[in-house]
């Protein structure tokens, strides 16, 4: 169900598609929570990708700093590997501001 996370899937913006796939995920979440709700489990998945991507942040800043590979910040996350195939289609929401912008 790629349509719920990348934003450039072609059925990422069909919202009968994506409440679909969300009552699929929440029948499954019901057994961990019997009083889940579609929204409670939107905040679940919202909340389990921004601590994801925060992490993975953190790795690729330790890789660029040109430290050792001694010094390459290791996630603590015990999910971190289960999510990493978000890693490759999203793209961060907010793109680093050029401090030097031209003025024509």
């Amino acid at each position: 169900m790629p349509y719920l996370y990348n934003k450039n899937d072609k059925n990422y913006l069909n919202k009968v598609m994506r409440e679909e796939g969300f009552k699929v995920l929440l029948n499954i979440y019901k057994n961990y929570d019997r009083n889940g709700t579609i929204k409670i489990l939107k905040k679940k998945i919202d909340s389990l990708k921004t601590t994801y991507f925060r992490e993975l942040i953190k790795v690729k800043a330790s890789r660029q700093t040109g430290a050792g590979t001694d010094n390459i910040y290791v996630p603590t996350l015990w999910y971190f590997d289960a999510l990493n195939f978000l890693a490759s289609p999203a793209e961060p929401c907010r793109q680093p501001v050029d401090s030097q912008v031209s003025t024509l």
